[in-house]
């Protein structure tokens, strides 16, 4: 979940990069009178501002069953070892 979390951030971190780039291309095309180019004129999602619904699944413990299993065993193992 932390390295869900994690990629999620470092996604937003290059949106952001990406949309600032984007802006000063924009101006530049503005400045020298030229057609905007249509990759440029796409909004960029900031997808840990605004995720999308398998983004935010990918966040929760409920995405991943066969780990939560796994933890519950080791859990129920290490309880049975520890001495009373």
């Amino acid at each position: 979940m932390n390295r869900a979390k994690n990629q999620l951030k470092d996604a937003g971190i290059q949106a952001r990069k990406d949309k600032k780039a984007r802006l000063a291309r924009i101006v530049e095309y503005r400045l020298k009178d030229k057609l905007i180019l249509v990759e440029d004129i796409a909004l960029i999602r900031e997808p840990n501002k605004y995720p999308t619904i398998i983004e935010r699944a990918r966040c929760k413990e409920d995405f991943y069953p066969d780990l939560q299993l796994v933890v519950r065993q080791l859990t129920a193992s290490l309880s049975n070892l520890a001495p009373d």
